[in-house]
């Protein structure tokens, strides 16, 4: 899907938007470590294309046990003061700025479908295949205007409707609507 002219604009564009992100990348992991967050990347297995695994990198923004508050004791503090962190940091969307890593090792796309779990493959069933002959995105196409997500399967369809029917029209609106969304925040 989009083939050399896609892979390129991803290299290109996110080599830039790595490069002029890393400060932000920097700070945001400092303060993560600093609140006592550790470890501050994490990596979740995913499916990409053809199929193929790889680790998804991401900032922890969670607690240690996944919640986003614990009990004030002495040990918890730390992990309570990286919650509130990693909610900023989630808010703004800072917590995939390392994906960018992903888009330029080729494992992803600046956008795409939504990176599968791999216990998610047998829920899409036959339409799996399809599912996976796009790179995943770190930005997934706006959901039509006339589609609106009711439950888990819609987001699968509207993610085969953009593989069904890609379009560099569709990637641009996509990154343009993230774009001034983040601003609007």
């Amino acid at each position: 899907m989009g083939g050399t002219p896609k892979r390129l604009f991803d290299i290109a564009f996110g080599s830039v938007l790595l490069a002029f992100t890393f400060p932000l990348l920097l700070v945001s992991a400092a303060a993560l470590k600093c609140a006592g967050a550790r470890p501050v990347f994490k990596r979740e297995p995913r499916l990409g294309f053809g199929g193929r695994s790889f680790h998804m990198i991401e900032l922890v923004t969670t607690a240690r046990d996944g919640r986003a508050s614990a009990p004030a004791t002495t040990a918890s503090r730390r992990a309570t003061r990286s919650a509130r962190i990693g909610a900023c940091l989630r808010e703004a969307g800072i917590h995939k700025l390392p994906q960018l890593v992903n888009v330029i090792r080729g494992e992803m796309s600046l956008v795409g479908p939504r990176a599968l779990d791999p216990s998610e493959v047998d829920h899409l069933g036959e339409r799996s295949a399809t599912y996976l002959s796009a790179r995943p995105g770190l930005i997934q196409a706006p959901v039509r205007p006339n589609r609106r997500e009711a439950h888990a399967t819609e987001g699968f369809d509207a993610d085969l409707d953009y593989v069904r029917d890609w379009r560099v029209s569709r990637d641009l609106v996509a990154l343009l609507h993230s774009i001034f969304a983040s601003r609007e925040r």
